[in-house]
């Protein structure tokens, strides 16, 4: 609000100013437009990711960021072309190149983008052949791979009534009503002293005249004196406890990676627990419990935190599984090839005939490149039965992904299928070429059964617009091969499983 009443107070129009904040939008509709009228975007970290208005030459930057990649991220916002038809222009105009950020950082606190290929700007663009975002087929869906797992315990009130269950059950507590003596018994017999006084032993009296034996003085001199522990203490010793047994649990199904986002629901449930079972006010519930835990190996709340995380995993489980797919159901959205791309100058024009992009950039150097330029040549050759080819890139919402399991990682990961092709009789490629030993790779054969299986989803889904085909690519005795079995395998000379390329035009 600060932010808006200066820019009012200077004379900008409030119309002329929007907000994009988690809730707050406004003034957000066609931002992106170069004939747009608003002047002002004001946000937190919105714009540092998932934003794209080439127009914005200008960042003001007064807060602080602990992200070295939000920087960048954001620097680049103000680094675009702002009209991808004058390219020309902007690669020829230091001022057009140029982004102006303005900030009460230090010098050395702003990370400036470096030179590396992810952070230069972009100076080349491609436009499509429509001249507008092409939508392939409506059932062809990108995937991608949302956070899911933060490495917490998920669902707060669904943890609190798991370890409210495995509690009540390890102490022997019933569903019947039980009185707090009856309650108080039952923790006895698992070793719980219901000891309400908290006491820290200090020295008192002691004096010391050589310092270099006190080491050895100070089990000898003064006195030992009892205190009991102040509630301020109490409080602030039970939330560390809270943070230092969740930090000690190192199995795979009671380990918590994410101690930040845990230990606060995990303190709740069990001060939760502790003031029902016990009956007392929260302190004397907090004595209760430490005093327990400082036993060590014979805690029986120790016993019973570490059985409760394992009783609770399962339902974290149930819980991330449930949060994946309603992510994917919201989220999962129609590929398009996108009306422009943007490259730097790592990448050089190639004159093509059929790319789907009216001007195809490639990288100028890198691994395959040979292996993709022979493909290229290769599909240029099929005028007649080609309408059109398109190269995947390897990263980004821009391009198309398919989920794997990545056994090496264990874990998800995306596979950007390297080509895209529509046939003339309405049938839609998707490809990708190997060379040498990656054709054999793990890797490999954990991403051909990918797309197998992602091909023979799409063409049983009734009314399809289109009929899918593709696999791997290979290239051998001077031919293109391409194998869509279920099960993949290759083997250099061993191609009886493998198809030729060609019969498919």
């Amino acid at each position: 609000q600060i932010v808006t009443n200066y820019l009012i107070s200077n004379g900008v129009d409030e119309k002329k100013i929007a907000y994009w904040f988690d809730r707050r939008k406004e003034n957000m509709d066609g931002i992106s437009d170069n004939d747009n009228k608003v002047e002002f975007m004001l946000f937190k970290q919105a714009a540092g990711t998932g934003w794209d208005c080439p127009r914005a030459s200008v960042l003001v930057m007064y807060r602080e960021i602990n992200s070295a990649q939000f920087h960048t991220q954001t620097l680049g916002r103000i680094l675009r072309i702002a009209d991808p038809k004058d390219k020309d222009t902007f690669k020829h105009s230091a001022l057009l190149r140029t982004g102006f950020l303005f900030t009460n950082y230090k010098r050395n606190e702003v990370n400036v983008p470096d030179a590396s290929s992810t952070n230069k700007p972009f100076v080349f663009s491609a436009e499509n052949i429509n001249g507008k975002d092409i939508v392939i087929d409506n059932n062809m869906k990108s995937d991608f791979i949302s956070r899911l797992d933060y490495g917490d315990l998920g669902n707060a009130i669904a943890f609190q009534r798991s370890m409210r269950d495995s509690f009540d059950n390890f102490f022997g507590f019933t569903t019947e009503i039980m009185s707090p003596e009856e309650k108080h018994n039952k923790l006895k017999q698992r070793g719980v002293e219901i000891n309400t006084h908290l006491i820290n032993k200090i020295i008192v009296d002691a004096e010391f005249e050589d310092f270099d034996n006190i080491n050895s003085d100070i089990n000898t001199e003064g006195r030992d004196a009892d205190f009991e522990v102040s509630n301020n203490d109490v409080e602030k010793t039970f939330t560390l406890l809270c943070q230092q047994l969740l930090k000690e649990q190192t199995e795979g199904d009671t380990r918590i990676t994410n101690i930040a986002r845990s230990w606060s629901p995990f303190k709740s449930s069990l001060r939760v627990w502790l003031l029902n079972s016990l009956e007392y006010e929260s302190n004397t519930c907090y004595k209760i419990f430490i005093n327990d835990i400082l036993k060590g190996s014979n805690s029986a709340f120790r016993k019973v935190i570490t059985k409760s995380l394992k009783d609770y995993h399962p339902i974290l489980n149930h819980f991330m599984s449930k949060r994946k797919e309603e992510i994917m159901e919201r989220e999962a959205e129609v590929f398009k090839i996108k009306r422009y791309y943007y490259y730097t100058d790592d990448f050089v024009l190639c004159p093509t005939k059929l790319c789907v992009l009216k001007d195809f950039y490639i990288e100028k150097e890198y691994t395959g490149k040979i292996n993709e330029m022979e493909f290229i040549q290769f599909l240029e050759q099929k005028v007649d039965t080609l309408e059109w080819w398109f190269k995947n890139g390897d990263y980004g919402k821009d391009y198309f992904a398919l989920k794997y399991f990545n056994t090496t990682k264990d874990k998800e990961s995306l596979f950007y299928p390297d080509w895209i092709i529509k046939l003339k009789d309405n049938k839609i490629g998707i490809f990708d070429t190997k060379g040498g030993q990656t054709a054999s790779s793990q890797e490999t054969i954990e991403k051909a059964e990918a797309l197998n299986k992602y091909i023979k989803q799409l063409n049983k889904i009734g009314g399809c617009e289109h009929e899918f085909i593709g696999g791997i690519v290979i290239k051998e005795n001077e031919q293109w091969y391409y194998n869509d079995n279920s099960s993949y395998s290759y083997r250099q000379g061993k191609l009886d499983d493998w198809k030729l390329l060609v019969d498919l035009f």
